[in-house]
C-alpha cells in the first residue's frame, strides 16, 4: 500500500514514540542494574527526540503535499483546456492523440485486427481518445505542481510529440485502415 511521504514520517514517529515507551517501561523494573537503567533512559530520551524530529518532518511533508495538490488542482483544468484545442477531427489527428498518451500498442493492436466492426472502432477510438487527453491532462499538471515548468510550456512539449506521432508512418497505417473500414461498411450499407 502506497503511503505519502508524510504518513510515513508520521508512522516513524510513532513508532519512535511508541519504542521510548517501551524502554522507559522496561528501565521501571525493580531489580534492573542502574547501568542498564540509565541506558534504557537515555535510549528513550534519543528515541523521543527523533519522534519528535520525525513529527516536525511529516507536518512539513504534509504542508508540501497539501500545496502541490492544490497546484495539481488548479494545473488539470488548464492543461485539459489545451488538450481540447488540438485538432482531433480526423482519424489520424484522434489516433496520434492517442499515440502521444499511454495506450498506443493496445490500440493501434486493435485496429489492425481483421475482424473488427466500424462501430467497435469508433467506440474504441473515442473511448481511448478521452481517455488520453484525461491522462496527458492530469500528467501535465502533475509535472506543473512538482515545478517542472508551467502548464504551456509541459502543453507544448505534448504537442510536440503529437506531431512526431501525427507524421509516423505506423499512426498514419492505423488511420489508413480506420478510414478503409468504416468506408467498406458505408459502402456495404
Amino acid at each position: 500500500m502506497y503511503r505519502q511521504p508524510s504518513e510515513q514520517l508520521k508512522h516513524k514517529a510513532a513508532n519512535a514514540k511508541r519504542t521510548a515507551s517501551i524502554l522507559r517501561g522496561l528501565a521501571d523494573a525493580p531489580d534492573l542494574p542502574a547501568t542498564d537503567r540509565d541506558a534504557l533512559t537515555k535510549a528513550a530520551r534519543v528515541l523521543d527526540g527523533m519522534a519528535s524530529h520525525k513529527a516536525k518532518d511529516a507536518a512539513a511533508a504534509k504542508k508540501a503535499e497539501q500545496a502541490r495538490d492544490k497546484a495539481y488542482n488548479a494545473a488539470r483544468p488548464a492543461a485539459m483546456k489545451l488538450i481540447m484545442l488540438w485538432p482531433a477531427g480526423s482519424w489520424l489527428d484522434q489516433l496520434a492523440i492517442i499515440r502521444t498518451g499511454d495506450m498506443w500498442d493496445w490500440v493501434a493492436e486493435r485496429v489492425a485486427k481483421r475482424d473488427n466492426t466500424a462501430d467497435f472502432v469508433r467506440r474504441l477510438i473515442d473511448d481511448y481518445l478521452e481517455q488520453a487527453r484525461r491522462d496527458m491532462a492530469s500528467s501535465i499538471a502533475w509535472g506543473a505542481a512538482n515545478g517542472r515548468g508551467d502548464v504551456a510550456a509541459l502543453e507544448a512539449i505534448r504537442r510536440a510529440i503529437l506531431d512526431k506521432a501525427r507524421a509516423d508512418a505506423q499512426t498514419q497505417i492505423a488511420a489508413i485502415r480506420v478510414e478503409a473500414l468504416i468506408e467498406a461498411e458505408q459502402v456495404a450499407a
